[in-house]
């Protein structure tokens, strides 16, 4: 497929992430009430909205009122609840999640749908995301490998309870502190509004940094695309970037499609055989699965 046709199916595939800085009370400074946040306010009964997250105004940092506890509530674009599949999907994902309560994935507290108004509300992790974590120049190996393996024990998790990611990417890793992760945006979830990439024309599309080839040209995908999309973390973790650039995002999916694995720096080339599994563009060519991956690393 030519980088103008794999830009024209991810048109059609956009994942919008999750980006919300575990669970805490909120500072008394954090609560700035808004025309905004009080509107959400009355439609959520239980909690108090104190201010949104992010530029897309759809998530909402708040507090539940019995305890002062802080969460995050994700509320779905409008045009969203017309859409009777993806509220089928969000209800049962978000059911799926409550189930898994796995230490490697998001709490999520309770969710509602229905004509007019839907919403999320899970877990407020104050560390931040992975990707803040990151940095510039990378992780060190050992800390990379530690959460290699708590990402992939998520997925693990999740994978296990007929759950795919689908949109794995360091802004959806978050930190309940420094050295735990959890994973969030799991499925359908992946369609509330945030950060989506602008193409050059100006059409809001996904910028496919950690997509598998599979997604790249719409193809199904199964839980090693999951595993793929985890390569991509973990060579963005050891080196600072993402294992694939350009300028346009048919370009970048052309790459993961058709480039070859990228190499690893010399003095991480212990690594590379890892990566290369990860990175296989062919899903029958990586592990089996996220519980597979984990017996390989902790031989």
């Amino acid at each position: 497929m030519s980088p103008a046709g794999v830009a024209s199916t991810l048109r059609g595939i956009a994942s919008r992430s999750l980006h919300t800085p575990a669970n805490e009370v909120v500072p008394k400074e954090e609560r700035i009430p808004t025309a905004t946040t009080a509107a959400a306010s009355r439609l959520i009964p239980g909690y108090r909205v104190l201010r949104q997250v992010g530029s897309a105004g759809t998530l909402y940092l708040a507090q539940r009122e019995t305890d002062g506890l802080a969460v995050v509530i994700k509320m779905p674009e409008p045009a969203l609840l017309q859409d009777a599949a993806f509220c089928r999907r969000f209800i049962e994902e978000c059911r799926t999640l409550r189930r898994v309560a796995h230490d490697n994935i998001v709490i999520v507290h309770d969710e509602a749908l229905s004509e007019r108004q839907g919403y999320l509300i899970m877990e407020h992790c104050a560390s931040g995301d992975l990707t803040t974590r990151i940095g510039a120049s990378g992780l060190s190996p050992d800390l990379a490998m530690l959460f290699l393996a708590q990402i992939a024990r998520g997925l693990a998790a999740a994978h296990g309870a007929g759950v795919i990611h689908r949109n794995l990417k360091p802004q959806n890793i978050l930190l309940r502190n420094p050295l735990h992760l959890a994973l969030a945006d799991f499925g359908p979830t992946r369609t509330f509004a945030s950060d989506a990439a602008i193409a050059p024309h100006g059409s809001a599309i996904a910028t496919p940094l950690y997509m598998s080839p599979e997604q790249c040209i719409g193809a199904e995908h199964d839980v090693r695309g999951d595993l793929y999309s985890l390569g991509a973390v973990f060579f963005h973790m050891l080196t600072g970037r993402p294992p694939y650039t350009a300028d346009n995002a048919g370009d970048l999916a052309f790459q993961h499609v058709h480039g070859p694995v990228p190499r690893l720096p010399a003095r991480l080339a212990d690594h590379q055989p890892l990566v290369n599994r990860l990175l296989a563009k062919r899903p029958e060519h990586r592990p089996r699965s996220a519980a597979a991956l984990l017996t390989e690393i902790q031989q």
